[in-house]
């Protein structure tokens, strides 16, 4: 008896489940919009538009253009309009602590707040007057950016004791603090530093004033926060090109200048500079200037 009622149960959910099928002929009904006893009407034809163009088939399905409109192009970009960029950047380090003192071993090594804080205690000077930390910072950042790798970067520096130092572009900075200590060190005491490998000098002490070593025509700008004059740096970098032939050499190369104390605190002025500046709302420290300098030149130029 049990058999006879589980193959009536097997018998009824087979026969369940081909109600629940759906015959293609039924799924293709579904989908048209027509039920299985309805008969398809015929609406009446719609006068013809009035240009003259042929009237759409509703029934026909939309096109491409109708579900993603086509985006509209831009106008093409006018050649003439701006002058091509070509900007070379120089970077003066400004009052850069960069002094040399006895070792207790012997021998000249750079002063620096770290190491000397009994020392300049003694002498009476305050631990911001030896920070060569800073002007570490800078040359790495300025160093290591694309502009400078593109050849549109020139850096000097200048110490609080009023020597001029210039910087090769293919100079790799040492790393570690101790190390470039060490270099500046070597460099006040021999005025020049060469490489392994070359015979160009990789540091080396030059003549002051920085304004012979300069192009002719080159605009030159103290970036300071004790200015009302706050600039966005990547509006400035397009005034200089828009400047024209003014700050450009004979090779049409536009030349700028931009002074960045490398100090802890204090101001920079310079009796020979045409406007200062200021690039931030807030207090930068002197690498995060550079560092926004070398970008505002490289949006300039594509520089990736």
């Amino acid at each position: 008896m049990e058999g006879v009622q589980s193959t009536r149960v097997r018998k009824r959910s087979a026969k369940r489940r081909r109600k629940r099928q759906v015959t293609p002929e039924q799924l293709a009904r579904v989908l048209t919009g027509q039920d299985e006893g309805e008969e398809h009407s015929v609406s009446p034809t719609s006068p013809p538009p009035p240009d003259g163009t042929e009237a759409e088939d509703p029934s026909s399905p939309p096109s491409v253009n109708d579900v993603m409109p086509i985006a509209k192009t831009a106008p093409p970009l006018d050649v003439d309009a701006a002058p091509a960029p070509n900007v070379h950047v120089t970077v003066l380090l400004e009052g850069a602590n960069l002094e040399t003192t006895k070792a207790r071993t012997g021998g000249l090594v750079l002063l620096n707040s770290d190491e000397h804080g009994y020392l300049l205690k003694k002498m009476g000077r305050q631990a911001n007057d030896a920070r060569p930390d800073i002007t570490h910072q800078c040359l790495l950042t300025l160093l290591d950016s694309p502009l400078n790798k593109a050849g549109r970067l020139t850096i000097y520096i200048r110490s609080a004791r009023n020597v001029l130092i210039k910087v090769h572009p293919q100079m790799r900075v040492p790393r570690t603090a101790r190390r470039f200590y060490g270099l500046m060190a070597e460099l006040l005491m021999k005025f020049k530093v060469r490489g392994t490998a070359g015979s160009e000098p990789l540091l080396r002490v030059i003549k002051n004033p920085i304004t012979s070593h300069l192009p002719v025509g080159t605009r030159r700008v103290v970036c300071t926060y004790n200015t009302e004059n706050t600039v966005d740096i990547r509006e400035h970098a397009k005034s200089v090109v828009a400047g024209g032939d003014e700050y450009a050499d004979a090779k049409g190369v536009n030349n700028v200048l931009y002074v960045v104390g490398a100090i802890a605190h204090g101001k920079v002025t310079e009796e020979w500079a045409e406007e200062n500046l200021c690039i931030s709302d807030y207090p930068l420290s002197a690498a995060t200037v550079c560092s926004r300098i070398t970008y505002a030149y490289e949006c300039l130029h594509d520089i990736l």
